[in-house]
């Protein structure tokens, strides 16, 4: 299963709140190889380019 880290931002200001989405994740014990959205970016267009199984 993947997960996104959503700040939930409603201005610049509020992407402050990526931190403790982060520290949410870390809680549940996910790593970074769940969370999409610490990918680099050639890796998550292979994921959003690939074929449904």
């Amino acid at each position: 299963m993947r997960f996104a880290v959503n700040t939930d931002a409603q201005s610049v200001v509020q992407l402050n709140n990526l931190r403790r989405g982060a520290g949410n994740d870390q809680r549940g014990r996910l790593t970074t190889d769940e969370v999409i959205n610490t990918w680099p970016l050639r890796r998550l267009r292979a994921l959003l380019h690939a074929k449904p199984a």
